[in-house]
């Protein structure tokens, strides 16, 4: 894989997940730590892309109000709500509402 090819998909995963870590990334991409650091190094050149240190809230982020293309994202109170609904739905509902919530939630579920 290139290392653009890479690159892309990094920032797609945090487009989807807007976090991971850089050794979840080395290892999904079986390259080095270091490898990882010089792509968030030239994708924060591009885009919102910040790191932040620390053993269990540490690594790379996309800012929060970043939206790649016209994307939008629920508010913290429609996922709230969301989720509320899903435990009160039948397995079929709860799977399209989680399936809602994955697709233009904030966090990963």
């Amino acid at each position: 894989m290139k290392a653009s090819e890479r690159r892309q998909e990094i920032f797609e995963i945090l487009c989807d997940q807007r976090h991971a870590t850089m050794d979840e990334l080395a290892n999904q991409f079986n390259v080095s730590r270091r490898t990882i650091i010089t792509d968030i190094r030239e994708l924060s050149l591009i885009y919102p892309i910040y790191t932040v240190c620390g053993k269990y809230d540490g690594g790379v982020y996309l800012s929060d109000n970043f939206k790649l293309g016209k994307k939008d994202y629920l508010t913290p109170e429609q996922e709230e709500v969301l989720n509320q609904l899903s435990s009160l739905s039948t397995f079929e509902q709860r799977e399209v509402l989680q399936s809602i919530l994955k697709k233009f939630g904030r966090r990963s579920y």
